[in-house]
């Protein structure tokens, strides 16, 4: 009914008459979370947990706050538990491989996706990751695949093309890099990363009036640009 403080006081009373209880516990980190008090949360969530190690709807979303807040090897830790009582599950892969791409170990975040689409799960968001994964692992080739796939599936993603030049230019192909970045460019007008990168395409490529034509644009659209573009030495 959304009466959530009621429900909050009625769960806490339940719990002063039975301590042990571990599903009051997951209510009432689910209250919580309603509530948008995420830290009293997770100590309801760890505390069902300590009662009732094997309770997977409490590990679940303990790993999926976790992960939401950024404490990515924590969040680790809940899927790596969940995964042999849920070994089918290809949204909990997925979110395993998010977390092991935000801690740079990108041959488990691979592995992690590859089994998501092996379940019959994608998206662009996938593909794209899939991608970005790769290109870290050094296979710009696959890298450049899986970016295409995402963009295929949606034309306006955001960041796939300018992914996408950074892995045309490990290959040496700058013509390609500078489509890909203008074409960033085009869906995410606002992107400074995309102008400062398209810059060093065209210097590299020894069009120096047209680079700098870029980095004002980078600056104009995020003047700290100005001090990285002076460290980098462009």
């Amino acid at each position: 009914m959304g009466r959530l403080s009621e429900a909050a006081v009625w769960l806490n009373q339940a719990l002063v008459l039975q301590p042990q209880w571990p599903d009051a516990y997951h209510e009432l980190a689910l209250v919580s979370l309603a509530s948008q008090k995420v830290s009293e949360a997770i100590a309801s969530l760890q505390k069902t947990l300590e009662q009732d190690p094997a309770h997977a709807s409490a590990r679940r979303t303990l790993a999926d706050v976790l992960r939401l807040a950024g404490r990515w090897r924590e969040a680790l830790r809940q899927y790596a538990d969940l995964l042999p009582v849920q070994p089918s599950d290809s949204t909990l892969f997925q979110n395993f491989g998010l977390c092991c791409q935000e801690l740079s170990e990108w041959p488990l975040a691979e592995r992690a996706y590859v089994k998501t689409l092996q379940f019959g799960q994608d998206s662009p968001e996938l593909q794209f990751n899939l991608g970005a994964v790769r290109l870290r692992l050094g296979r710009p080739l696959e890298a450049i695949s899986c970016f295409e796939n995402a963009l295929q599936k949606d034309p306006a993603l955001t960041m796939a093309n300018f992914a996408m030049a950074n892995a045309y230019r490990q290959l040496g192909n700058l013509p390609a890099a500078e489509a890909s970045l203008r074409r960033e460019l085009e869906i995410n007008p606002d992107c400074a990363d995309a102008a400062v990168n398209l810059g060093v395409v065209l210097q590299e490529a020894h069009r120096v009036g047209e680079a700098i034509t870029c980095y004002r644009r980078a600056i104009h659209l995020n003047p700290w640009w100005i001090v990285q573009i002076v460290l980098l030495g462009v």
